[in-house]
C-alpha cells in the first residue's frame, strides 16, 4: 500500500498479518503538498501529483527516477492498467500515465527507452474548467483504444475515448 500526504511524504507498507506497517518512507517527497499516487500495474513504479507543477516517477525502493514539470499543478494520477495484448507497438505504451490538473486540464505521460516525457495533452476545448478531482482508465473495446474518465470541481464528469 502506499500513501501520499500533506506534509509531503511518500510512505510504503507492507502487510503483516492483518495489518499493515510501514515499509519506507520518503519525507520531502515534493515541495509542495502530494494530491495523488498510482502504482504502475506491474508494481514497478510508482507515481505522484503534486501541487508544485510535478508528476515524479519513483522506483519502489522510493529513489527518484524522473520528474516530469506541468504548466499546472498535478492533482490526480493514474497507470494505464496492464495492456491486454503483446502487440509490440502497443507494449511501447504500456507504461502511461493519466494526469489531473488544477486547471482542468488531463495530461498524459508515457514512457519511451526508459524516459518519460509528455504525450498528449486533451484539448482545452473538452477539458474541465476546475480542478480535476480524479483520473480513472477504462479498457476500449479494441486494442488499442482506452477510455478516461475524470471528475472535477467544476461539478462534471468527463469521458474521453484515448487510442494509444
Amino acid at each position: 500500500m502506499i500513501s501520499v500526504s500533506r506534509d509531503r511524504s511518500l510512505i510504503l507498507y507492507e502487510q503483516s498479518q492483518n495489518t499493515y506497517q510501514q515499509f519506507r518512507k520518503k519525507e520531502e517527497a515534493h515541495d509542495r503538498i502530494i494530491w495523488g499516487c498510482s502504482w504502475s500495474f506491474d508494481g514497478k513504479y510508482i507515481a505522484t501529483a503534486s501541487r508544485d507543477k510535478t508528476v515524479k516517477i519513483w522506483s519502489t525502493e522510493l529513489q527518484l527516477l524522473t520528474t516530469v514539470k506541468l504548466k499546472s499543478p498535478a492533482t490526480a494520477v493514474e497507470f494505464i492498467p496492464k495492456l491486454p495484448n503483446t502487440d509490440e507497438k502497443l507494449q511501447a505504451h504500456a507504461y502511461t500515465i493519466a494526469v489531473g490538473c488544477e486547471s482542468g486540464a488531463i495530461v498524459l505521460l508515457s514512457m519511451k527507452d526508459e524516459k518519460w516525457s509528455i504525450m498528449h495533452t486533451i484539448h482545452p476545448s473538452i477539458s474541465h474548467v476546475e480542478s480535476v478531482k480524479r483520473v480513472r482508465w477504462r479498457n476500449g473495446e479494441k486494442p488499442g483504444k482506452w477510455q478516461i474518465a475524470s471528475c472535477s470541481t467544476d461539478h462534471s464528469v468527463r469521458l474521453y475515448d484515448v487510442s494509444i
